[in-house]
């Protein structure tokens, strides 16, 4: 239900369009839009949506906010606490994150087959974007593994001195995606990474950098 719920409202979209949905006041994991809103909560996810053919688009906007921001709570707070977030969406910080900036992937990882579960974290300050991953194993022999798998992918470099071992690798989600370089790093049953945004090309960041940010998320 997570996941489902990180991808309708991210995808392939750019947390940082102004035209993504915005989220809902008084609900822990909400977000609405013209028309239209999400909820999450436990093993479920609740999509709304509102029509009304007698309202010109203005009287829409303002009318589905009212009501779906009613609906939102009223549902959300009947809906199971349990489970929680996902560990991997957990572990990423909420710090310089953009708000709904978060994409929970059930398997496979970035598209690599093999990696499993893991979650992307968008972040922007003034003057950069990158991405985050975290991959939260349940002991240190599964993340081995998905460092492993890493490693194999052609090109993939080492990076001493930093966590347990760490990874230097080039990964398009999908054969039309832009490829984009990735730091990756294992502490204990955790994985983290750091790329930079493929979806704004105008920010990028060197190798070093990457290395840097890694080292902050290992801490």
């Amino acid at each position: 239900a997570f996941g489902l719920f990180t991808t309708r409202l991210v995808g392939d979209l750019d947390p940082a369009d102004p035209m993504m949905m915005r989220p809902i006041d008084g609900v822990v994991m909400g977000a609405m839009g013209t028309g239209k809103a999400y909820l999450w909560r436990g093993t479920y996810f609740v999509e709304l949506t509102y029509t009304n053919d007698q309202e010109t688009p203005q009287q829409l906007t303002k009318s589905s906010a009212t009501t779906l921001t009613a609906l939102s709570i009223e549902i959300s707070s009947k809906l199971p606490d349990k489970p929680d977030i996902p560990a991997s969406a957990k572990a990423l910080p909420e710090t310089e994150r953009l708000p709904l900036g978060l994409l929970y992937y059930t398997k496979d990882t970035l598209g690599v087959a093999g990696l499993g579960a893991g979650a992307a974290g968008f972040y922007r300050t003034a003057t950069s974007r990158w991405r985050a991953i975290a991959i939260v194993k349940e002991d240190a022999e599964q993340a081995k593994d998905a460092m492993k798998t890493l490693s194999k992918k052609p090109g993939a470099l080492p990076v001493s001195n930093l966590g347990d071992e760490a990874v230097q690798v080039v990964l398009a989600q999908r054969p039309e995606s832009p490829k984009v370089e990735y730091v990756f790093a294992r502490k204990g049953a955790t994985v983290f990474g750091v790329s930079d945004e493929e979806l704004d090309p105008t920010h990028k960041s060197s190798k070093d950098d990457k290395v840097s940010k890694v080292r902050a998320l290992l801490r």
